[in-house]
């Protein structure tokens, strides 16, 4: 018996420095490791990369076809209105570049994103896409379209 225990007894150092692995095992899988690890994509994800849902009202006149919407936080510059087969789309691009030093850390990280938004509307054949006009005032744009019908009189 006593030789049993002699052969487990020269394995010890071997376990001894096996000993902390368990617990860096562990702290790998514990949640809150992960999230600090991961908080700067997500900071990302959250602000950089965040466009809004932008909802659009239309109505329309005798004259003409008008569409409106709220585009808070958007310059004129990352908006692109096009129009091809009486469909017409806006798209909203936004591009960011973040860098956080932390001198604490000595540590740099930089971030680059590319956000875009798209909406389309399908436009009635009558509308004269020809003449669309567009305007971008206070985080409004108004894209107006002039109506091609005409008013037939009976005699």
């Amino acid at each position: 018996m006593k030789k049993d225990k002699k052969e487990h007894d020269e394995f010890l150092p071997v376990f001894s420095q096996l000993d902390p692995l368990p617990s860096r095992f562990s702290q790998f899988f514990d949640p809150a490791y992960i999230q600090s690890l991961l908080k700067p994509f997500h900071d990302l994800f959250d602000t950089a990369m965040s466009l809004p849902f932008f909802h659009f009202d239309t109505h329309e006149t005798d004259q003409e076809w008008v569409l409106e919407g709220k585009l808070p936080g958007v310059k004129k510059e990352q908006i692109r209105i096009e129009s091809y087969d009486h469909v017409l789309t806006i798209s909203i691009q936004q591009d960011q570049h973040i860098e956080q030093t932390n001198d604490e850390k000595q540590m740099t990280q930089m971030f680059k994103s590319h956000g875009k938004f798209a909406k389309s509307f399908y436009l009635p054949a009558y509308l004269d896409v020809q003449r669309i006009k567009a305007s971008f005032q206070n985080e409004k744009l108004k894209i107006v379209i002039p109506s091609k019908k005409t008013k037939i009189n009976i005699d």
